[in-house]
C-alpha cells in the first residue's frame, strides 16, 4: 500500500500521454503506483468567471462591469491544463526508474 511516508515522486507534468505510457509500463512490471492530478485553470476560476487583479481592472480601462465576463469571452480560455504527478512505493523508485525510463 502506498502511503504519505513510504512514497517517492516518479514523474510530475502537463503531458497526459507520457503518464499513460508510465500506467503502462508499471502495470505491466507489476510496480505499484499513484497518480494525482490537479487542475490549473491559470488566471480563471473554476466557477468560469475570470480571476481579475488591480493590474487587470486597471488594463481593462478601469470597468467594473469587467470582473464579471464569462470565461467564454475572454482569450485563453482553452489553455486550461492539469498537472499530473505518478508516486511509486520508496522501495520500489530504482525499478520503476529502470522500467519507465530504460
Amino acid at each position: 500500500m502506498i502511503t504519505f511516508f513510504n512514497k517517492k515522486l516518479l514523474y510530475m507534468g502537463f503531458d497526459a500521454e507520457e503518464v499513460g505510457r508510465i500506467k503502462l509500463a508499471l502495470k505491466d512490471s507489476g510496480i505499484k503506483y499513484e497518480i494525482t492530478t490537479k487542475r490549473n485553470a491559470g488566471p480563471y476560476s473554476k466557477e468560469g468567471k475570470a480571476v481579475l487583479g488591480a493590474g487587470s481592472f486597471l488594463a481593462r480601462g478601469g470597468n467594473p462591469s469587467a470582473s464579471s465576463a464569462k470565461v467564454g469571452d475572454m482569450v485563453g480560455y482553452d489553455e486550461v491544463t492539469y498537472l499530473y504527478q505518478v508516486f511509486v512505493e520508496k522501495k520500489n523508485l530504482d525499478n520503476a526508474n529502470a522500467v519507465v525510463y530504460p
